[in-house]
Protein backbone atom coordinates (compact mmCIF):
# COMPACT_ATOMS: atom_id res chain seq x y z
CA UNK A 1 0.00 0.00 0.00
CA UNK A 2 0.96 3.65 -0.73
CA UNK A 3 -0.39 6.48 0.87
CA UNK A 4 -0.99 10.03 -1.69
CA UNK A 5 2.45 11.40 -1.33
CA UNK A 6 4.00 7.95 -2.61
CA UNK A 7 5.60 6.22 0.64
CA UNK A 8 4.77 3.24 2.05
CA UNK A 9 1.76 2.78 4.75
CA UNK A 10 2.99 1.47 7.97
CA UNK A 11 1.63 -2.28 9.01
CA UNK A 12 -1.92 -2.19 10.16
CA UNK A 13 -1.80 -0.79 14.15
CA UNK A 14 1.70 0.34 13.44
CA UNK A 15 2.01 4.37 13.64
CA UNK A 16 4.24 6.42 11.68
CA UNK A 17 6.93 7.38 13.56
CA UNK A 18 5.91 10.77 14.79
CA UNK A 19 3.43 8.45 16.62
CA UNK A 20 0.12 9.28 15.21
CA UNK A 21 -2.45 8.01 13.16
CA UNK A 22 -2.14 9.28 9.35
CA UNK A 23 -3.95 12.17 8.62
CA UNK A 24 -6.36 10.25 6.76
CA UNK A 25 -7.40 8.47 9.91
CA UNK A 26 -8.27 11.35 11.98
CA UNK A 27 -11.24 13.09 11.88
CA UNK A 28 -10.66 16.65 12.40
CA UNK A 29 -6.90 18.36 12.23
CA UNK A 30 -5.68 18.40 16.08
CA UNK A 31 -8.62 15.59 17.48
CA UNK A 32 -12.36 14.62 16.80
CA UNK A 33 -15.54 16.14 15.65
CA UNK A 34 -16.93 20.11 14.43
CA UNK A 35 -14.00 22.82 15.06
CA UNK A 36 -13.87 25.97 15.17
CA UNK A 37 -12.05 27.01 11.46
CA UNK A 38 -9.10 29.33 12.84
CA UNK A 39 -9.23 28.27 16.84
CA UNK A 40 -10.09 24.74 16.69
CA UNK A 41 -12.13 24.68 19.49
CA UNK A 42 -14.90 22.46 20.35
CA UNK A 43 -15.94 25.57 23.06
CA UNK A 44 -19.83 25.56 22.86
CA UNK A 45 -20.16 22.05 20.68
CA UNK A 46 -23.17 20.24 22.09
CA UNK A 47 -22.69 16.15 22.26
CA UNK A 48 -24.10 13.19 23.25
CA UNK A 49 -22.48 10.06 23.95
CA UNK A 50 -23.91 6.68 24.84
CA UNK A 51 -21.93 4.18 27.11
CA UNK A 52 -19.79 6.89 28.40
CA UNK A 53 -19.44 5.85 31.85
CA UNK A 54 -16.01 3.98 31.89
CA UNK A 55 -13.39 3.05 28.87
CA UNK A 56 -13.14 3.88 25.75
CA UNK A 57 -16.65 6.58 25.81
CA UNK A 58 -15.66 7.75 29.29
CA UNK A 59 -12.10 8.85 27.52
CA UNK A 60 -14.29 10.31 24.73
CA UNK A 61 -16.36 12.22 27.35
CA UNK A 62 -13.82 13.75 28.98
CA UNK A 63 -11.84 14.95 25.99
CA UNK A 64 -14.66 16.39 24.75
CA UNK A 65 -15.63 17.99 27.87
CA UNK A 66 -11.44 18.90 28.48
CA UNK A 67 -11.80 20.56 25.03
CA UNK A 68 -15.00 22.73 26.03
CA UNK A 69 -17.95 20.80 24.56
CA UNK A 70 -21.32 20.47 26.63
CA UNK A 71 -21.57 16.75 27.21
CA UNK A 72 -24.41 14.51 28.29
CA UNK A 73 -23.88 11.35 28.28
CA UNK A 74 -25.58 7.84 29.49
CA UNK A 75 -24.75 4.24 30.67
CA UNK A 76 -26.38 1.09 32.26
CA UNK A 77 -23.83 1.12 35.11
CA UNK A 78 -25.42 3.39 38.38
CA UNK A 79 -21.75 3.59 39.64
CA UNK A 80 -19.67 4.45 36.26
CA UNK A 81 -22.94 7.09 35.89
CA UNK A 82 -22.32 8.71 39.16
CA UNK A 83 -18.71 8.70 38.39
CA UNK A 84 -18.41 10.51 35.27
CA UNK A 85 -21.11 13.31 35.87
CA UNK A 86 -18.53 14.59 37.84
CA UNK A 87 -16.38 15.49 35.21
CA UNK A 88 -17.04 18.97 34.62
CA UNK A 89 -18.99 19.97 32.04
CA UNK A 90 -20.17 16.54 32.11
CA UNK A 91 -24.11 15.34 32.89
CA UNK A 92 -24.75 11.69 32.86
CA UNK A 93 -27.97 9.91 33.33
CA UNK A 94 -28.60 6.13 33.17
CA UNK A 95 -30.22 4.63 30.38
CA UNK A 96 -30.49 1.29 28.52
CA UNK A 97 -29.31 1.46 24.83
CA UNK A 98 -31.18 -2.03 24.99
CA UNK A 99 -34.29 -0.19 25.16
CA UNK A 100 -36.79 2.19 23.10
CA UNK A 101 -38.38 3.69 25.86
CA UNK A 102 -35.11 4.22 27.95
CA UNK A 103 -33.81 6.05 24.93
CA UNK A 104 -35.91 7.95 23.78
CA UNK A 105 -36.27 9.63 27.22
CA UNK A 106 -32.82 10.37 27.45
CA UNK A 107 -32.05 11.17 24.05
CA UNK A 108 -35.56 13.86 24.61
CA UNK A 109 -34.15 15.11 27.43
CA UNK A 110 -30.25 15.21 26.68
CA UNK A 111 -31.17 17.26 22.57
CA UNK A 112 -33.52 19.63 24.90
CA UNK A 113 -30.94 20.19 27.98
CA UNK A 114 -28.20 20.73 25.00
CA UNK A 115 -30.26 22.96 23.26
CA UNK A 116 -30.36 20.38 20.21
CA UNK A 117 -26.75 18.11 19.36
CA UNK A 118 -23.86 18.51 17.29
CA UNK A 119 -22.36 15.43 17.91
CA UNK A 120 -23.58 12.06 18.66
CA UNK A 121 -21.39 9.19 19.38
CA UNK A 122 -22.39 5.70 19.34
CA UNK A 123 -20.31 4.41 21.90
CA UNK A 124 -22.26 1.58 22.97
CA UNK A 125 -21.01 -2.09 22.50
CA UNK A 126 -21.07 -5.74 23.66
CA UNK A 127 -19.33 -9.01 22.58
CA UNK A 128 -21.24 -11.33 21.01
CA UNK A 129 -21.74 -14.95 21.54
CA UNK A 130 -19.32 -16.77 19.58
CA UNK A 131 -19.28 -20.53 18.53
CA UNK A 132 -20.83 -22.81 15.55
CA UNK A 133 -24.00 -21.44 14.03
CA UNK A 134 -26.00 -24.36 15.41
CA UNK A 135 -24.72 -23.85 18.96
CA UNK A 136 -25.74 -20.21 18.70
CA UNK A 137 -28.54 -19.14 20.65
CA UNK A 138 -30.69 -16.98 18.81
CA UNK A 139 -31.86 -14.67 21.98
CA UNK A 140 -28.07 -14.15 22.74
CA UNK A 141 -27.66 -13.45 18.82
CA UNK A 142 -30.37 -10.64 19.43
CA UNK A 143 -29.25 -9.29 22.30
CA UNK A 144 -26.12 -8.27 21.07
CA UNK A 145 -27.75 -6.88 17.75
CA UNK A 146 -30.30 -4.76 19.87
CA UNK A 147 -27.36 -3.16 21.44
CA UNK A 148 -24.73 -3.08 18.61
CA UNK A 149 -26.52 -1.90 15.96
CA UNK A 150 -30.57 -1.21 16.86
CA UNK A 151 -29.41 0.89 19.57
CA UNK A 152 -27.68 3.48 16.74
CA UNK A 153 -31.28 3.66 15.34
CA UNK A 154 -32.88 4.77 18.44
CA UNK A 155 -30.28 7.14 19.28
CA UNK A 156 -29.92 8.43 15.87
CA UNK A 157 -33.29 9.25 14.52
CA UNK A 158 -33.86 11.40 17.76
CA UNK A 159 -30.33 13.34 16.86
CA UNK A 160 -30.32 14.12 12.93
CA UNK A 161 -33.39 16.39 12.59
CA UNK A 162 -31.62 19.13 15.16
CA UNK A 163 -28.58 18.20 13.54
CA UNK A 164 -30.00 19.24 9.94
CA UNK A 165 -31.58 21.92 11.31
CA UNK A 166 -28.26 23.23 13.08
CA UNK A 167 -26.14 22.19 9.88
CA UNK A 168 -23.98 20.35 12.17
Amino acid sequence: LHTATGGASPPHGVLPRDGRAPKHHRLAEGGIGRRHPVTGSLVGLRAIVTAGGAGIGRAIVELLAEEGARVITCDVDADAVASVGGVSGVEARIADVASTPSIDGFMERAIGVLGGVDLLVNNAGVAGPAGRIETLDPEEVTACLDVNLTSMVRTTRHAVPPMVAARS
